[in-house]
């Protein structure tokens, strides 16, 4: 998959439900090539699914951080690099691990996604840490990528997110 947003951009892919993993491997894979770092928030899948889901599709797990907001605790030999969230309902804990990790502006953020930040958490509260992740990623000069299902794309959640980020794209 072609990316077309450059590394200091904020974007939000939107995904149809029935291709979802297979697409966001090929964004993952096109993010990894070019970043020397990536930070990967899951709010839906377990890091342990998706590393392997990764290394299936021959993504370089090696250069991906996870920040799982899904499994509440690691086993001490995890093969992934990875920071556990308590609950995808922990956005104050959340957005302190993100600002603590995105310290440097190789990285580049993958949000996996705000539709189910949207089952966690009414509209105004979603949109209050999306604002306020954007605020985090853009002093820091990193880029980032928020997935979205393709049939939340007019929620009013994507209609407020669309003020704060640079493109919006189906993928």
């Amino acid at each position: 998959m072609k990316l077309s947003i450059n590394q200091s951009q904020i974007a939000v892919a939107f995904l149809p439900k029935a291709t979802y993993e297979s697409k966001v491997n090929g964004l993952v894979s096109a993010v990894v090539a070019r970043s020397k770092k990536v930070c990967y928030i899951s709010i839906n899948k377990p890091y342990s699914v998706l590393g392997e889901s990764f290394k299936k599709s021959k993504i370089d797990t090696k250069k991906i951080l996870f920040i799982d907001c899904v499994t509440g605790k690691v086993s001490g030999d995890s093969k992934y690099n990875v920071l556990v969230v308590s609950s995808p309902k922990a956005l104050t804990e959340l957005s302190i691990v993100i600002g603590d990790t995105i310290k440097k502006p190789e990285n580049f953020v993958v949000f996996d996604s705000l539709s189910t930040l949207l089952a966690y958490h009414d509209s105004s509260t979603a949109i209050k840490f999306i604002h306020s992740l954007v605020s985090k990623i853009r002093s820091t000069k990193n880029g980032c990528i928020f997935i979205c299902l393709k049939e939340d794309k007019d929620s009013e959640l994507m209609k407020d997110a669309s003020m704060f980020v640079d493109k919006m794209f189906n993928a």
